[in-house]
């Protein structure tokens, strides 16, 4: 039993270091991630889309500053009335 419980305290304390971690692809941890998720959708109106980037967009978005800016900038414009074709490298959901 004493084994046991041993195993399981250093599974979850490995499981929230791992959380806490900094990831260098994206500059922040799970946690952080989680987190700005959450605080983003307790804004009220919370901010939706139906674009998803895929993978390889978000692969080769090296320097992520003025992608930022530029997504912040559409979201304050707010939706596109017109019916074009989805963004370069999205789909729609």
């Amino acid at each position: 039993m004493h084994r046991k419980l041993t195993s399981a305290r250093h599974q979850l304390r490995d499981h929230v270091a791992s959380l806490h971690k900094v990831r260098d692809r994206w500059s922040c941890s799970p946690y952080q991630a989680m987190q700005a998720l959450a605080a983003l959708t307790s804004l009220n109106p919370a901010p939706a889309t139906s674009v998803r980037l895929r993978r390889s967009v978000l692969d080769n978005t090296v320097e992520r500053s003025p992608a930022a800016v530029k997504l912040k900038r559409a979201a304050e414009l707010g939706p596109s009335r017109s019916p074009r074709a989805p963004a370069h490298g999205s789909t729609p959901a």
